[in-house]
């Protein structure tokens, strides 16, 4: 290796560079010492025939001397030829990143082929038919072929892994639930995560703003007519009708109202919260122009429902009529809270006061301000233990003489019997509970159906630490009380309600939740969904509706038409809108149903067309203040949808805001912002809901994780607000009262977990596995984020 010593030694090459190429130089350093030794070889054996030929041509000397000469260089020629390819052979065979095709790799072996790609084809294609015709002439393996559905797959692979998937599959289980309280079976022996899909949910209000209001005080409800019989008068947004002895007749003490036109085919629902003392509530809906009529009665607490079907088209609005039908001579009451009229599906409205009994219409039906969609859906998932602890749970109502003196214990110091703390509990119809409590006092159970404070059934006062009790079929809550018989000092301690009927081991309450933060809306045919996406690891919302989309007088609105009596206006809109879907609310709540163009003859219709993409309203000119005379502007056409009502004669323009009475707050002055009304609450600006021609995916924030194990209780609600601390990002939820929601119920949930204990490990793994990895991730962004910090001089 001595000459090529030099180049070796040179202090430039790296250490790396330096030993790929020792290597190759000592490679051909070999070559040429195998090659000069081949040459002094022949060298002597030349030189010897030259002295064995000398005596014979001694003449030839000269000329043999040239040829050595020659050899000898063009073998130094070859041997430096030769180092060299070496060299560079080794150098693109290291640095290649291609591998050679098999078609130029020869084959030499038993398969006649010439190259790899040749005898790697001849295999695959025998093995190809064994698979294929193995089984053809053995009767035992076609037999193996054939399914229990009488159909033969192609090869006995085909079938195992067809059963093999139904085996995956069936070590999961679906199932669809709504609002209010469930029971989930999982039959596996240890916990499994919950994976859910929400669906959204429209409710159409065809009453409007169907709250009963009086703002004139006159004791009955605003855009209602009182009967000439009974008494009359008003609290807490409930019309209140009650029976005088000097009654003559039941069907004239009651309110109506014209309120809804109806299509012929259609289907609908009247729902209408009642209360009564001594009085018999009952609705009354015609339809058909009057012509046909359904009716209800009521007698205790609840809601009154009827439904129907026109056979044709109102003319007109139809009546509706509340009753109160107390026998004569009595002095009772009713009280009306709450009517909603809805449109609903064929089936839907032939499985109501079938399959479907009061407490589903209620859940199904909630009232609803014009329009309401699901808003921030959740689930809670109970654990074994459904109460928690005295100081921890906030649903507990202690008495003024009680307190927790932890978590566990309650001590009640009486100075009376019967000084109940309380708490109230979501409960499943028809479903055994039990209740195991440590105390020295009394405890019992009061069973309720929805909000209604009467009871339905009661356990019976205990002293003993435990009870078992089944819910009855209209039970959803239950009461549990903590008392006393006489004075004195009574404790109670770890309070436990599970379910079944055994009693469990006390353990303290532990539930798991999911919380989402977003409105899902939706109809029969689409409805926007909540989903989790694997790949992508976040929520997301496949949305299929734009809701309440405000149109007010920013927006570029045109004159498309002049009518008598009313006027077409039209704003442009974007190809992605489905033809004529949606409702539009008007400003005094209102519900506008789409029409084709051609139906227009009046106010308050509306069109989004497709093709030359417009949405068109009708505008009444009773509701705008313009006159046939008249060709409103632009600027008065906006000033509308700012909720003004136009007071000009087309030359002198004045205006008042929408929802005054008078002209005390009269204005000159081009309105080009919303009217005070609107912040004052009597009039809202006009608000659009359609559907999208593809749906648009939206990451969601959601908060939570659910696990069930064994039998478990879950409840699906709808509507809450939450406080986040400003430092940990930490949010606390608080569900929203029943009597302040506004949206429509969660009724289609599908929740799908593991039903036997190795799809729950392997689901658990995999969820473990998940979260360590996103761990990983914050924990490499959490390094780079010090590690910018330390290169800035700032320490954390």
């Amino acid at each position: 290796m001595s000459r090529f010593k030099q180049v070796l030694s040179d202090g430039k090459l790296n250490d790396v560079f330096r030993d790929d190429l020792s290597e190759n130089f000592n490679k051909a350093d070999a070559e040429l010492t195998r090659l000069e030794n081949e040459s002094k070889t022949r060298d002597e054996t030349i030189g010897k025939a030259i002295a064995s030929k000398e005596s014979e041509s001694i003449g030839r000397d000269d000329d043999l001397q040239e040829d050595v000469d020659s050899k000898n260089s063009q073998a130094h020629a070859r041997m430096t030829q030769i180092e060299q390819e070496s060299i560079t052979r080794d150098n693109e065979h290291k640095n290649s990143t291609s591998a050679h095709p098999a078609e130029n790799i020869t084959y030499s072996g038993p398969i006649n082929a010439l190259t790899a790609k040749a005898a790697i084809e001849w295999v695959y294609t025998q093995l190809n038919n064994i698979i294929a015709n193995a089984g053809k002439d053995n009767t035992e393996i076609v037999d193996g072929r054939l399914g229990a559905d009488g159909i033969a797959r192609a090869t006995i692979g085909l079938l195992l892994r067809e059963i093999h998937q139904e085996q995956l599959a069936a070590n999961k289980k679906t199932e669809i639930v709504g609002h209010g309280t469930h029971i989930l079976n999982q039959s596996g022996k240890t916990s499994s995560p919950v994976k859910v899909e929400f669906y959204g949910q429209t409710l159409v209000n065809l009453l409007g703003n169907g709250k009963f209001i009086d703002l004139n005080s006159d004791g009955v409800a605003d855009g209602w007519n009182k009967g000439t019989q009974g008494s009359y008068s008003f609290s807490a947004n409930a019309q209140r009708i009650t029976a005088l002895v000097t009654d003559t007749d039941t069907f004239i003490r009651r309110i109506d109202a014209k309120k809804v036109k109806y299509e012929a085919g259609k289907y609908y629902i009247l729902v209408v919260n009642v209360k009564t003392s001594n009085a018999i509530a009952l609705i009354r809906a015609y339809f058909d122009n009057g012509a046909n009529n359904v009716q209800v009665a009521l007698t205790s607490n609840g809601i009154a429902y009827v439904k129907f079907s026109p056979t044709v088209n109102s003319t007109n609005a139809e009546d509706i009529r509340l009753y109160n039908n107390a026998v004569l001579g009595s002095t009772g009451y009713v009280e009306f809270d709450s009517p909603r009229i809805y449109s609903v599906s064929s089936d839907l409205y032939n499985k109501i006061g079938v399959s479907l009994l009061d407490a589903d219409v209620e859940r199904m039906f909630p009232y609803v301000n014009s329009i309401g969609f699901v808003k921030n859906p959740f689930i809670q998932v109970e654990g074994v233990n459904l109460i928690g602890g005295f100081l921890t749970e906030s649903r507990w109502s202690l008495h003024s003489n009680a307190k927790a003196l932890n978590d566990e214990t309650l001590e009640l110091i009486a100075t009376n019997s019967w000084q109940w703390t309380t708490i109230d509990v979501n409960v499943s119809p028809n479903t055994d509970y039990n209740l195991n409590i440590a105390h020295n006092g009394r405890f019992k159970v009061d069973m309720f159906s929805g909000n209604d404070t009467t009871v339905i059934s009661s356990t019976p006062v205990t002293s003993g630490s435990n009870q078992t009790f089944k819910t009855l079929a209209n039970v959803n809550r239950i009461r549990i009380l903590l008392g006393n018989p006489s004075a004195g000092t009574f404790t109670f301690s770890q309070p436990m309600l599970n379910l079944g009927s055994t009693p469990k081991p006390f353990v303290p309450r532990n539930p798991s939740y999911l919380y989402a933060d977003v409105t899902l809306a939706g109809n029969d045919n689409k409805k926007d969904i909540l989903s989790y996406n694997e790949d992508k690891r976040r929520w997301e919302k496949t949305k299929w509706w734009m809701t309440d989309v405000v149109l007010d007088g920013s927006l570029g609105w045109a004159l498309n038409s002049d009518k008598t009596g009313y006027k077409n206006v039209q704003i442009p809109t974007t190809s992605s809108a489905v033809l004529n879907t949606g409702n539009l609310i008007k400003y005094d709540g209102k519900v506008l149903l789409p029409r084709n163009f051609v139906d227009f003859n009046g106010g308050d219709f509306y069109l989004i067309q497709s093709g030359s993409p417009y949405i068109i309203v009708s505008l009444s000119d009773t509701d705008t203040g313009f006159t046939d005379a008249m060709t409103p502007s632009v600027d008065l056409i906006k000033s509308y949808f700012y909720c003004w009502f136009y007071r000009g004669d087309g030359t002198t323009h004045k205006w008042r805001p929408i929802g005054d009475t008078d002209d005390s707050r009269l204005t000159t002055v081009l309105p080009t912002s919303m009217a005070p009304t609107v912040a004052e609450g009597k009039v809202q600006p006009y608000k659009l809901t359609y559907q999208l021609a593809t749906p648009v995916i939206e990451e969601v924030k959601v908060d939570g994780d659910l696990v069930v194990s064994g039998a478990t209780q879950v409840m699906v609600g709808s509507e809450f607000t939450y406080t986040e601390d400003a430092v940990t990002k930490k949010r606390t939820y608080t569900i929203t009262p029943t009597s302040q929601r506004t949206g429509a119920n969660l009724l289609e949930v599908k929740a799908t977990y593991d039903s036997n204990f190795k799809s729950s490990y392997d689901s658990t793994v995999g969820k473990v596995n998940n979260i360590a990895e996103s761990l990983s991730v914050l924990d490499m962004q959490m390094y780079r984020v010090l590690l910018a910090l330390k290169n800035n001089n700032i320490t954390v």
